[in-house]
């Protein structure tokens, strides 16, 4: 995992993928908060280290990706962009896990 950050880290633009807004991430707080999982590494073991499983965010959005629900994640403009992602990957989720797809992903 820390490999994985380490790479995504490395790829990480300038503005926010949902926002556009310039990425700040403040000394006291890891890089890793600008790299945002698609789909949660605890729920989805299988596919949690996948290069597309992200997206690069500010620490509002990822925050309210992460903490308002489905729904909300589903209304943001980055949900575009992890549905094209999901895409690439969705085929390697381990079949215990696909119970837990979020149904924007799908449709």
């Amino acid at each position: 995992l820390k490999a994985w950050f380490d790479e995504q880290i490395k790829q990480c633009p300038e503005k926010c993928e949902n926002c556009n807004e310039k990425i700040i991430i403040p000394p006291d707080i890891t890089k890793r908060a600008a790299i945002c999982h698609i789909l949660p590494k605890k729920l989805f073991k299988s596919v949690a280290t996948h290069p597309n499983n992200r997206w690069f965010g500010c620490l509002i959005c990822h925050a309210n990706h992460d903490n308002k629900g489905n729904d909300y994640a589903a209304s943001m403009p980055v949900a575009k962009i992890a549905k094209q992602r999901f895409e690439t990957f969705k085929d390697l989720i381990a079949e215990e896990e696909k119970k837990h797809i979020p149904k924007y992903l799908l449709s």
